[in-house]
């Protein structure tokens, strides 16, 4: 895992609980002290560690944890590379540019970067169709930074998942729909 997730991670903690708490999971989960450079590459089971003791810190399932977490993160790539997001006007067009753009920059950045498989298709009914498929298996994650792309494009984001990696399926499968926020009066 990248070290720039790990930085998120920290970003979220110490936001959501302050610093002490980011302190109380190092120290929880075997990592006091541990430095995670951004563009550094890290095992994957540092991150869970990490992860599973912040849930436990929040109270809440991992997975629940992990798709806040993923919320959380899409903004703060956002930040990271801007030009990037620039480049797509809408929810609909970065899905659809992650494994041609968005994955494709990721590795020119970061050449040993694994990233997931990330593919969208628009279906007559205005729906997209999205699958994922990872090693990792990190579908909250990716679910989270589909709320958060939601959050930035200023849209409501509903999906509804007919697979998973977990249940033993070769990849999670969504339909995902795009709407308008409705205006306070």
């Amino acid at each position: 895992m990248k070290g720039v997730v790990f930085n998120l991670l920290e970003a979220f903690v110490v936001q959501t609980f302050g610093d002490e708490a980011w302190e109380a999971v190092l120290e929880k989960s075997g990592h006091a002290g541990s430095v995670w450079v951004g563009p550094g590459t890290y095992p994957d089971e540092h991150l869970m560690a990490v992860a599973g003791v912040a849930a436990q810190h929040a109270g809440l399932p991992l997975k629940t944890a992990v798709r806040a977490f993923g919320k959380f993160s899409f903004g703060g790539l956002g930040r990271r590379h801007p030009d990037i997001v620039a480049r797509f006007a809408d929810p609909v067009s970065m899905l659809e540019g992650i494994e041609s753009v968005i994955h494709v920059e990721v590795r020119k950045l970061m050449p040993e970067a694994v990233t997931p498989r990330i593919l969208a298709e628009r279906r007559p009914d205005g729906r997209l169709a999205v699958s994922y498929e990872s090693r990792r298996g990190l579908c909250a994650l990716m679910e989270g930074l589909l709320e958060g792309m939601g959050d930035h494009y200023g849209v409501n984001v509903t999906f509804e998942k007919s697979a998973c990696q977990h249940d033993g399926a070769a990849r999670c499968e969504y339909l995902v729909s795009f709407s308008a926020r409705q205006q306070a009066a």
